[in-house]
């Protein structure tokens, strides 16, 4: 049996049962106390998270209201540009309505008090002002609605001045969300401390009963502490592991707070940046705009430049000259109708082949090269003359001008060559060239005998006369006149003494070759030229002409004629003066029976002998 007081474990089992008793009631407390703390926690977080809400509420719809209203900027420079198209007008229609509402609900206040609160008088004044340009904003929209036009300068001047008011209203809800959290955080941190101490004196209270009982539990408890200093070791282990882990989560505190550090120097990073963005999403909106105008511009450019290159199409094909383009490697690339009627050729037979093979004339390549590197390497024009024989075997005569075709740095990219056909300004020139020939001839022949006529005789002995003069060479001058000769007109009539002098002048021109030269000096009189004759030759040939005008019996007539003879001296000064020495010789032969030569040296001394044998006095 267990005697009453004896120092036995058991005998302490009343006193253990209040204890525990106690120790449930302390731990149910202290359960209560935590409980009650982080309820208090979470409802500050909640209340934290609420305010956050609300502050990332209010930026991100001044921020919408912002792009909206750039997004009415847009259309309103649209609109001074051209009339806004339906998808335009209805998507500017949904950016005015969804502006305006949310314009209402800022105004009224729902949205920014929903979720901070109560606003400082510093947010309040920061939303009036970003808020007080809505309404003008709101209105040009609707005037654009409208179909009316507004000022887009001005209305991008008030949407910048939104902006930095926006962006202002932005900064103080920011700081006042700020501030509104570490208000919570110090109302936690002063609720938590309440508690604590509530914990600490309930505590003490609780367990001063628990105490004394205790303390006899544990002097009859000591036998137990043997059986329990294995345990203690155990949970003096589980302590020590349980303060490394409290070390390691205060060392995880300090790196969260030291993270949070960075993540608010990030977050000032991340606004200063949403600024810069902001710059540049309105540089890159205005280089939109200008883009926009430039590739109209480009658009309009290059439908001009398409006009003008069909243009220049038509006319260099319609142009009535024949014209062709070709490279530096002598390639045709165009070729007009002009040129398909002037060579023959269709442009399907000869474009991309060089000029000279497409025509089948290899005698060209040399000139046309000639030509390609006049405007390709000299940059200048090139014109020749050349003769083409078409398919028919045509002969034709053309001249064709290169010239060269520049961009715009002024380097020469291609060349173009203009041909006109010559063949009939050739056929008249030649025809003028023979009738200027024959009028030529006609103004120094003689119309009956076919010799030069007086003038050209005139003419050709001045010319005879100064040689002879300048250099001393021989000359010479025969004059001769048929005899009787209006005798015979009188008795056979005319025609018969145009035979006689048709049948002289043929004599003259049979027996005087080059260089003498017969002439008709007038009527029944004719003159022969003797260049480089002396007077023996002169003499000589004469007598040749005298004996054959005698033999001649044109119409069955007998016909002689009298030959006077001159020779140049240095005595002569002139060719009138060689012509009357001539003149004289033949009236010496008249008077001295004629049918006979005489020469002007014969004045001094007897004439010629008499070759007529008294023929000429019968004659007369």
């Amino acid at each position: 049996m267990i005697q009453k007081g004896m120092d036995h474990p058991l005998q302490s089992t009343g006193v253990n049962r209040g204890a525990v008793k106690s120790v449930k009631r302390s731990t149910l407390v202290v359960f209560c106390a935590l409980v009650m703390g982080f309820i208090g926690w979470c409802m500050l977080g909640l209340s934290w998270y609420g305010d956050s809400s609300g502050e990332a509420r209010v930026i991100a719809s001044l921020a919408t209201q912002r792009a909206r209203a750039w997004a009415m900027v847009e259309s309103a420079e649209t609109f001074a540009q051209r009339p806004l198209t339906k998808d335009e007008t209805k998507s500017l229609q949904a950016t005015v309505d969804a502006f305006s509402q949310s314009d209402d609900e800022l105004k009224s206040g729902s949205l920014y008090r929903y979720g901070l609160g109560s606003s400082s008088p510093e947010v309040e004044e920061s939303m009036t002002r970003a808020l007080d340009l809505t309404e003008m904003i709101r209105s040009n929209g609707t005037r654009l609605l409208a179909g009316k036009n507004a000022d887009a300068k001005e209305l991008r001047s008030m949407v910048k001045t939104f902006q930095q008011r926006c962006i202002d209203a932005t900064e103080r809800v920011v700081r006042s969300s700020q501030s509104a959290g570490q208000r919570a955080a110090l109302l936690g941190f002063n609720l938590i401390g309440g508690f604590v101490v509530t914990l600490l004196i309930l505590n003490l209270w609780l367990f001063q009963p628990s105490l004394r009982r205790a303390e006899l539990a544990v002097e009859q408890s000591t036998q137990l502490q043997d059986q329990l200093g294995k345990k203690n070791e155990l949970l003096v282990e589980r302590t020590r592991v349980l303060d490394d882990q409290r070390a390691e989560v205060e060392a995880n505190r300090r790196e969260l707070m030291i993270r949070n550090q960075e993540l608010e120097s990030n977050r000032e990073k991340i606004l200063a940046h949403e600024e810069e963005l902001i710059k540049q999403n309105e540089e890159l909106q205005e280089k939109q705009v200008e883009l926009k105008h430039l590739v109209e511009s480009h658009q309009k450019l290059k439908d001009l430049q398409a006009q003008a290159a069909r243009r220049a199409e038509d006319l260099f094909t319609g142009v009535p000259v024949a014209c062709f383009s070709f490279d530096i490697d002598g390639l045709l690339h165009q070729w007009n109708l002009a040129a398909e009627e002037l060579y023959g050729y269709a442009a399907y037979e000869v474009l991309y082949q060089p000029m000279w093979v497409a025509l089948n004339m290899p005698e060209a390549e040399e000139p046309s090269r000639e030509a390609i590197h006049e405007v390709f390497a000299k940059g200048k024009s090139f014109t020749s003359e050349w003769t083409y024989f078409d398919r028919e075997g045509n002969e034709k005569h053309l001249i064709t001008t290169s010239f060269p075709i520049r961009d715009a740095d002024g380097n020469v990219i291609a060349g173009i060559g203009a041909t006109q056909d010559l063949t009939a300004r050739k056929r008249y020139e030649q025809e003028l060239l023979d009738a200027n020939a024959k009028l030529s001839a006609l103004a120094v022949t003689d119309g009956l005998t076919g010799l030069h006529n007086h003038r050209s005789f005139q003419d050709m002995l001045e010319n005879e006369f100064i040689r002879s003069t300048a250099t001393g060479t021989d000359l010479s001058l025969i004059l001769l006149d048929v005899d009787h000769f209006k005798k015979l007109n009188d008795t056979y009539g005319h025609p018969a003494g145009d035979a006689v002098l048709k049948a002289v002048a043929q004599l003259l021109r049979d027996r005087c070759e080059q260089p003498f030269v017969p002439c008709r000096y007038g009527g029944e009189e004719f003159v022969v030229i003797l260049p480089g004759a002396d007077e023996a030759k002169a003499c000589e040939i004469a007598e040749i002409l005298r004996s054959g005008v005698e033999a001649l019996h044109p119409e069955g007539l007998l016909v002689t004629a009298s030959f006077g003879v001159a020779t140049w001296y240095e005595d002569l000064r002139s060719r009138a003066e060689m012509i009357a020495q001539a003149d004289k010789a033949l009236y010496m032969s008249k008077h001295g029976g004629r049918n006979r030569a005489t020469h002007a040296s014969a004045f001094n001394h007897d004439p010629m002998p008499d070759h007529g044998n008294g023929l000429g006095e019968a004659a007369a």
